[in-house]
């Protein structure tokens, strides 16, 4: 008889036991429903009541330091985890916790403290890449490009890492490109165009300024012309594009060139803009208005189409140009197809060969880096030319762009 009462009372303690368990896993899965719904504060109470009944529960305490940390309360998130995170035989959890917290708090030394103390047991890429960010953030960019390439060799094509390594590199924000473009001719054919440019590109204040040195030999003849870009804001969602610029020898290029062209952003999706540019030749003066609309789509396309009208003499020309952009921003990367059609030539701004004929062109463009601050962008393009009234031959244009970035 006494070992059925003992029997029976080991039963009743162990049902005790068990049902204890399942309400306090009703009252944990509660807490999350709370915070699931972004009600930080009751999800707190019930979890510090949690907490004070089973002091020695790890992940009631994980959890309560995530909650504190959606309610941005850092520092009691913080001082939740201390004791977790010093603990010798810390959690991988935890200790990722905490560093997700230290970066939120943008307290980025702890996070390389913590970010170097996690691999120390557990060596994964999420604690590299959150070091990373935190070196970066703290400028200490050799170090955080080193960290990221040690990553990288185990999550090649991680998105996240890729970015960050793409906005360390573009913190050189000077630059100068080299371009050379080769225009030739079949059926029938005629002496090859050349046309090179020496680019070097500066921010001034916000203002990205370009300073260009072009150099042509077309039609047998050679010249060379100055010019200035600069791209000022006007308002929170616009800018202008502003040119000026002057022929050191003229056979070829205007005399003088001015343009300006203002964008103005309708929304995420949609860009506008609206401009000229007065061209000089030493023969004729030339008024060219154009615009644009831009659509981009939120996976990395953009379309964009531009029509040109343009006054000399006594004639205005037009001509339309569709470009469709596929980007890669983390690579920086894009490819281009353009088609163009009208009357004004491929390389209007340099030649005043303003005709009333017209061509259509197809062509193609790729930009991509191939070192940190090495980036190619070569260009090619096809135009049927209608040369004469009712003549038409082929043009090849072939452009290589080379920027070296510091």
């Amino acid at each position: 008889m006494k070992l059925f009462f003992t029997l029976l009372l080991l039963v009743g303690v162990i049902v005790s036991a068990k049902a204890q368990v399942a309400a306090t896993d009703r009252t944990f899965e509660k807490a999350r429903e709370l915070a699931s719904a972004e009600n930080y504060e009751q999800a707190i109470e019930i979890l510090e009541i949690l907490q004070d009944s089973l002091p020695n529960n790890k992940d009631y305490k994980i959890y309560l330091a995530r909650v504190y940390g959606w309610k941005k309360d850092y520092p009691a998130a913080i001082e939740t985890l201390i004791p977790l995170t010093e603990a010798e035989d810390f959690s991988e959890e935890a200790i990722k916790v905490m560093v997700t917290t230290q970066v939120w708090a943008g307290n980025f030394e702890e996070v390389v403290k913590y970010s170097n103390m996690a691999l120390t047991k557990y060596e994964k890429p999420h604690f590299q890449l959150q070091k990373a960010i935190a070196l970066e953030a703290l400028d200490r960019d050799e170090e955080a490009k080193e960290t990221l390439k040690e990553m990288m060799l185990k999550e090649p094509e991680n998105k996240e890492a890729q970015a960050l390594q793409t906005r360390i590199f573009q913190k050189n924000k000077e630059y100068i490109s080299l371009s050379y473009l080769n225009t030739s001719f079949s059926d029938p054919g005629f002496k090859p165009w050349h046309l090179a440019h020496l680019e070097y590109k500066k921010d001034i204040g916000n203002v990205p300024v370009l300073a260009r040195l072009n150099y042509g030999n077309l039609f047998g003849l050679e010249g060379s012309l100055f010019e200035v870009d600069a791209y000022p804001k006007s308002g929170s969602n616009s800018y202008l594009y502003i040119n000026a610029g002057a022929a050191i020898n003229t056979p070829i290029f205007p005399e003088i060139k001015a343009g300006v062209e203002y964008f103005q952003s309708l929304n995420e999706k949609f860009e506008i803009s609206l401009g000229g540019k007065y061209l000089g030749f030493q023969e004729t003066q030339v008024i060219l208005l154009t615009g644009g609309i831009t659509y981009a789509t939120e996976n990395n396309l953009r379309f964009n189409y531009k029509p040109y009208f343009t006054h000399t003499k006594s004639n205005w020309l037009t001509s339309h140009t569709l470009a469709l952009r596929i980007n890669n921003p983390v690579k920086e990367s894009f490819i281009q197809v353009d088609l163009q059609y009208g009357s004004i030539p491929y390389a209007f701004v340099t030649s005043s060969a303003f005709t009333e004929v017209t061509s259509l062109r197809l062509g193609m463009q790729y930009h991509f880096r191939i070192t940190e601050n090495i980036l190619i962008q070569p260009v090619v393009m096809y135009e049927y030319e209608e040369y004469f009234p009712s003549l038409y031959r082929n043009r090849f244009n072939s452009q290589i762009i080379t920027f070296f970035r510091f």
